[in-house]
Formats: structure tokens, C-alpha cells, sequence
């Protein structure tokens, strides 16, 4: 199911969608949003004739691992980017307390 409502600074640039809204919602936190909130602000999506320009970013968050990647790249350096924003995710997955 999609997860509504999102954090304010999520929702103009992401969707989420969530088998468990209530995890879904802890793992959302500060630590987690700041960096999608800094993807977000440095790699708006342009629409082109209805195409994304720079592709869609997509994170995907198991039990087990974050996945993170993106469509249509437009530059290598993109995926360096993606890497970067990959690497700050975890770190912020790493630094959340612990669930209560």
C-alpha cells in the first residue's frame, strides 16, 4: 500500500509504498529524511515531454539490505551520486536508536 502521508519535506519529490506502514514510518525518520530530502534538492525531476530527464531514483529498504539505484542515468557521474547517497542512508539506518 502506498504510505500517506508522507513527511512533508518527502512528499513533493518521493512515494512510498510499504507492506508494514508502521516500520515503514519508524525507519522514515529524521536520520533517514535529511539525505532523500538533500537527493531531493540537488537532483529535482524535470519533465520533458512526460519523460523524466535524469531518471527516477528508487530505495528500496529490506530486512536485510537498502538497495538504492537509479533509471536512465544521464552521467556517470550519477552513479557516483547514488552511491554517495547510498552510503548516507546507511549510516543513518546504523545511527537511528534503537526501536522501543
Amino acid at each position: 500500500e502506498t504510505l500517506d502521508p508522507l513527511d512533508p519535506r518527502l512528499e513533493p519529490h518521493f512515494a512510498a509504498l510499504t507492506s508494514d506502514p508502521y516500520g515503514s514510518r519508524q525507519l522514515l525518520n529524521p536520520w533517514v529524511v535529511n539525505p532523500l530530502e538533500q537527493w531531493a534538492g540537488l537532483h529535482p525531476l524535470k519533465q520533458i515531454q512526460g519523460k523524466n530527464q535524469a531518471g527516477q531514483l528508487v530505495v528500496l529498504f529490506s530486512p536485510s539490505s537498502l538497495y538504492v539505484c537509479m533509471f536512465n542515468a544521464s552521467s556517470p557521474e550519477f552513479s557516483q551520486e547514488v552511491t554517495r547517497l547510498g552510503v548516507d542512508l546507511t549510516r543513518a539506518l546504523v545511527s537511528m536508536p534503537p526501536a522501543s
